[in-house]
This record gives C-alpha cells, structure tokens and sequence, in this order.
C-alpha cells in the first residue's frame, strides 16, 4: 500500500513539475519563427542565449528599435516579435557635393548674392558604425573642404577643416559644426555704387565658421542634406559671409 502511495505521489510531482514547466514558457516571434523563451527573458537573456553582444546586433521589439543600454529593461511576453540581426557595417566616411548662395557684408557692392560651391569628406571618430546600423548617440567628423563663389568683383577660394558632431533622429540627422580655413580672395577694381573707386586686391585670410543642418537618409549610402553657416574672415575689412546650400551625400 506504501508503494502504491508513493508511486502516485511522485506521478503527481512529476505532472506538477510537466505543468510548472509549461508554464514557464512562452511563444515569442523571433526573426519570423515561433520560438519559446522562459517567462521572464529579457532582450539582454535573448541576446546573450544567441551568442552576441548588445554591440553586434540591432535589436527591434515589436517594430520598435531598442538600444543596447535598454534591453535589460525589456522583459519578453507571449506573442512579442522581436528582430535581432547583424549590426550593419558601418561607413567611415561621407563625400558631400552641394551647391547654394553666399551673401556677402558688403555694402558698397550692388549684387552682393553670389552662387557657391563646396565639397568636402567627412571622416568618423572612433567606430564607423556611427554612420549606419543601430545609429544610435553622438557622432563626431572631421570634415576637410574646399568652397568657392566667383562674383563680378570679388571671388573666394577656400581652403579649411570642420569639427561636425551629429544627432540621429530616425532617418534623419540634425548636426552642428565649427571649422578654420584660409580664404583665398581676389577683389577686381571697380566703382562702387556711391561713384567711389575701389582698387583691385588679392589677400589670402583665415577664416572661421560655426554652421548647423540636417542629413535625410535616402539610403544606406546616399543622405540629402541642407547646411546654413556664417564665415569671418580676417580680412582688411573683417568679411561676414552667410551661406546656404543643399547637396548629395555618399557614404562608404
């Protein structure tokens, strides 16, 4: 009779402990595959059961990106979906091509709005999957350029290098920057508009900037972007030059 007793007593321990183990687990979504996790998994759990770090995967839970700082915080539930990938490579630099106006602090030149064209590379601090992937914190470049506008009196070549840090929003980015450069400057001699004769010069000049803008990721390669900056130069007469331009990015 013992026997028996204890025979049913671990049968109903056994089925308990069946049950308290189904229990346990739920059905998730995991990269388009039903897959079952313990209750109680978090994406940090998930990531680390597939061998990864938070830096080598992108994370997505339930269509929304999740940081790896973050995914601690994320405890799991039936039917989620998760996505957990690759990181993508990151691009280290960008080449950007843009064309706008520079309107010039001149008031003794009638047409002081002249076109300007500028292009630059711009190089990643630290680790290149700034530019792409999980596109997460602030990212900082080195940005070496040329820009040039060529009036009917006045014309400027210039030769500099920026410090840009960039916030990711989306597909989009919004940047700040500040730059030096030489600005090579050749003035025509004409008369100005109140009948005074102005003579010709050439000057070389350094020059700073502060700017600001904004990258529309059209791609993983390719951002169109908008720039507004402000360049004093040390010039004779300490030229302010506002510029406005809008161009092509490549990433690589």
């Amino acid at each position: 009779m013992n026997r028996w007793i204890s025979t049913f007593v671990l049968m109903g321990v056994l089925m308990f402990g069946a049950a308290a183990v189904a229990q346990a687990q739920v059905e998730i979504v995991l990269n388009g595959e039903t897959t079952s996790v313990a209750d109680g998994t978090t994406l940090a759990d998930l990531v680390d059961r597939l061998g990864r770090g938070p830096g080598d995967v992108d994370v997505t839970h339930n269509g929304r990106e999740v940081r790896g700082r973050d995914l601690d915080d994320v405890t799991l539930s039936a039917g989620d979906r998760v996505s957990i990938v690759e990181a993508a490579d990151g691009k280290r630099f960008g080449f950007g091509i843009a064309f706008g106006l520079v309107n010039l602090d001149e008031e003794f030149i009638d047409d002081d709005v002249e076109q300007y064209l500028t292009a630059h590379l711009r190089i990643a601090f630290g680790d290149p999957s700034a530019h792409t992937g999980a596109r997460r914190g602030l990212r900082g470049y080195l940005e070496p350029e040329v820009g040039v506008w060529d009036g009917d009196f006045r014309s400027d070549t210039m030769i500099g290098v920026n410090v840009i840090g960039s916030i990711p929003f989306n597909a989009v980015d919004f940047f700040v920057g500040a730059g030096i450069g030489l600005h090579m400057l050749e003035q025509d001699a004409f008369t100005n508009s109140a009948g005074e004769s102005v003579p010709g010069s050439d000057d070389d000049a350094i020059g700073v900037n502060a700017q600001f803008g904004v990258d529309v990721h059209l791609s993983e390669t390719v951002t169109v972007f908008g720039t507004g900056r402000f360049d004093i130069i040390d010039d004779s007469s300490d030229s302010l030059e506002a510029k406005v331009y809008l161009g092509l990015r490549f990433l690589f």
